[in-house]
């Protein structure tokens, strides 16, 4: 596949069916105007793989970790069912924000390794999974302006390396 100059495309839209950027992957492309044409918010969206605020009743009433990133698309999202699920259930939640992107575990950032994260490119440092859990612990979710705790966490994650579950 040829480099494509995605300043180029940008400028030519709107795009079509079979001429734009992702063409040459048909099934995304067609999950992209199929999208596209649901731009609000309708029923389309209104599923529990999309919208889990409409259906806090449907999930188990069991522990869950909510983990995001501060530079994340969807941090605001965890916040908001980390609440609100917190509001609907008994079990623990847990809500985990680090100094990461949506895709930087993916990209492996890190690796857990037994008990240990160990940063990509840093194989010799090793930093207890609890310890990271519990650092983590208690956000504050009602805010998106960071703690000076998450200050802290943030420099210390700087110096550390790049973190990621």
């Amino acid at each position: 596949m040829a480099a494509q100059d995605i300043g180029a495309w940008f400028r030519r839209m709107p795009w079509h069916k079979g001429d734009s950027p992702i063409n040459v992957a048909p099934e995304y492309e067609d999950c992209l105007f199929e999208q596209w044409s649901h731009g609000i918010f309708d029923d389309y969206w209104k599923e529990p793989g999309t919208y889990a605020e409409g259906f806090y009743d449907r999930y188990a009433d069991v522990p869950i970790v909510h983990l995001s990133g501060w530079y994340d698309p969807y941090a605001r999202t965890a916040m908001e069912n980390y609440v609100g699920l917190s509001r609907a259930k008994r079990s623990r939640m847990q809500l985990i924000l680090g100094p990461w992107t949506h895709a930087m575990a993916a990209a492996g950032a890190a690796r857990p390794s037994g008990r240990c994260l160990r940063p990509a490119g840093r194989p010799s440092t090793c930093m207890p999974t609890g310890a990271l859990l519990q650092s983590r612990r208690r956000v504050r979710a009602r805010s998106t302006t960071p703690s000076i705790h998450a200050i802290q966490r943030r420099r210390w994650a700087a110096r550390s390396a790049r973190v990621s579950l």
